[in-house]
């Protein structure tokens, strides 16, 4: 009887053991759905990188919806917050809509507006890819550029999409997010204010 309980208690131990393995190694296989819930929680620091001295890119090609070759230097006007992703990435398409309600709720891309949000499509196919794909998304809020050879994202170095970046009056990148953000009115004027008001 006892030889029965012992092989009991450590088949329990055994079976609470894997589980927890289990546990461990799907969050590490779904690490993008983790930074939705740390972000939820405020947590976004440890994704977030502010550079000490702002990352010269004015001089880098994108193609607007036109196929036009601009340089980021347009965009030196006003304070800039580019979302690099793909219509391949699923974590981009999660982000997506809610990126869209922040910049459509708030007005942010108006011509009084101290901040203009756009995305940047790294699709190799360009605008043929895109535009129906955000038109079925029914996503209309923002401006969409191109950038098939990710120069962008190879100038900074970084390797994960979606990614945000955010530019100074200059033009020059003075801060990166990899991974997705919530986009949530108070959540994003947070992350604002502690990029552009460190």
């Amino acid at each position: 009887m006892q030889t029965t309980n012992k092989n009991i208690q450590v088949i329990s131990i055994l079976t609470i053991f894997f589980f927890i393995l289990f546990l461990f190694f799907s969050k590490r296989a779904y690490s993008d759905d983790l930074l939705s819930v740390k972000f939820e929680k405020n947590n976004f620091t440890k994704y977030l990188e502010i550079y000490e001295k702002p990352k010269n890119i004015q001089d880098l090609y994108i193609t607007n919806q036109d196929r036009e070759k601009i340089t980021i230097s347009k965009f030196s006007n006003k304070l800039t917050v580019i979302n690099i992703w793909a219509t391949w990435c699923l974590p981009c398409i999660e982000e997506l809509p809610a990126l869209n309600d922040f910049i459509k709720s708030n007005n942010t891309n108006n011509k009084d507006s101290n901040y203009q949000f756009i995305t940047l499509s790294v699709d190799i196919d360009g605008a043929k890819r895109v535009l129906p794909f955000l038109k079925k998304m029914k996503i209309f809020s923002f401006p969409v550029y191109y950038d098939p050879k990710s120069e962008l994202l190879k100038k900074l170095k970084i390797s994960r999409l979606p990614t945000t970046i955010f530019l100074d009056l200059d033009g020059g990148v003075i801060a990166s997010l990899q991974g997705t953000f919530t986009w949530k009115l108070e959540e994003t004027y947070k992350l604002l204010q502690k990029i552009y008001l460190n």
